[in-house]
């Protein structure tokens, strides 16, 4: 008779790579495809899209903790969860709270400390008399110390400029001072610049802060490049994933899903679709090397990426005018952090084409009509 495998100990993995491969251990172990970890987790209450697992078992980041436990009660029962949680929250810890920073023999929180083994290091502080780095009186290097003689001691500034021919003095000097004046412009111009302000510099010049007012329910996003196109639910042009992601389509084959920008506060938003049968996904960003970008929507909300809708400087002019107006109609800039925006895979979107998170650049690529969809 074959004896059972050892239980898994996730106690065990010294970082977050270690303990990703004992969760595919664990699933392998279970005999369950995604599919029916999902169904699972379902059953106890808990959030585990199929999709979601897939993505967090093909990297070798640490996954949520929420993740971590849904996946652990499904795959191998609530006893077991506590034990993958506090090896979890171990590795989630800065590295110094976990080991201790090293430092002198019997200085405060190193592990040779008398009475103090384990306990995290004290934080270290510049600027103690006589420039003693080290809290609670701990000495610093001796003047025996080889690393300390090692140490060159640069000479004073005075000492360097006497060294200079005088004959040169005065033209340095001068050359100082139109660098200090030039470099104290482009700062003044970069604390002022609105581009800089709205997107810190990714997509200068293409974003307002003023904040926009947008339209409450359904809307369509349209890219203004092809604004024929709306943002909807599709697959990959290459089959790469096989579940659903963001793509642009044909806005009269867009819908179902109905599209909705929902805000979540601090002035952003959770881009949704509210599908009739399979419900409200909210876009989640994928990470790795092949999925890197792709928008996938997600019945867990609480991880959906966040958006701030930027209006852009000026509208822009490939966008097509409106009947009433022969004025182009208000564009905007959808950003995820201080450099990246969304956009199309391809600079000019057609039917299909996947929308992706991608390095801001200030094109009208990254610029989308958002207007109120009919009800």
């Amino acid at each position: 008779m074959e004896s059972p495998s050892p239980r898994l100990r996730p106690e065990d993995a010294s970082d977050a790579a270690e303990f990703v491969e004992l969760m595919r251990v664990a699933k392998e172990r279970s005999g369950l495809t995604y599919r029916e970890l999902e169904a699972r987790a379902a059953a106890h209450g808990d959030v585990l899209a199929k999709s979601t697992l897939a993505n967090a078992l093909a990297r070798d980041a640490l996954p949520r903790a929420d993740l971590v436990a849904a996946f652990v009660r499904a795959c191998e029962g609530e006893e077991r969860v506590p034990a993958w949680l506090a090896a979890r929250d171990r590795l989630a810890l800065p590295a110094r709270l976990v080991t201790g920073t090293p430092g002198p023999a019997g200085s405060p929180g190193t592990a040779g400390a008398p009475g103090t083994a384990g306990a995290p290091a004290a934080p270290r502080t510049a600027g103690a008399p006589g420039g003693d780095p080290h809290p609670g009186g701990a000495a610093g290097p001796s003047p025996e110390d080889p690393a300390a003689r090692r140490t060159p001691r640069l000479p004073p500034l005075p000492r360097l400029w006497r060294r200079v021919p005088r004959a040169w003095r005065l033209p340095l000097a001068a050359v100082a001072v139109v660098t200090g004046l030039l470099l104290a412009a482009l700062g003044a111009q970069e604390l002022t610049d609105p581009g800089t302000t709205a997107t810190a510099g990714a997509a200068r010049g293409t974003a307002s802060t003023a904040p926009p007012v947008l339209p409450r329910g359904p809307v369509r996003i349209r890219p203004v490049r092809s604004p024929a196109l709306c943002l909807t639910d599709g697959f990959t042009r290459d089959g790469r994933y096989d579940s659903q992601v963001a793509v642009h389509r044909t806005c009269a084959q867009a819908v179902p899903p109905v599209t909705e920008l929902v805000p979540v506060g601090d002035g952003t938003y959770r881009l949704s679709f509210r599908h009739p049968k399979h419900g409200v996904g909210c876009l989640a960003e994928l990470t790795g090397e092949r999925l890197a970008g792709l928008l996938e929507p997600r019945n867990d909300c609480s991880s959906a990426t966040r958006f701030r809708v930027l209006r852009a400087a000026s509208p822009s002019p490939s966008s097509p005018a409106t009947p009433s107006s022969s004025a182009a109609p208000q564009s905007y800039v959808l950003t995820v952090d201080t450099h990246r925006c969304l956009g199309a895979a391809d600079a000019d979107a057609g039917p299909g084409t996947e929308a992706v998170v991608q390095t801001c650049d200030g094109s009208a690529a990254q610029q989308y009509l958002i207007g109120a969809a009919k009800r």
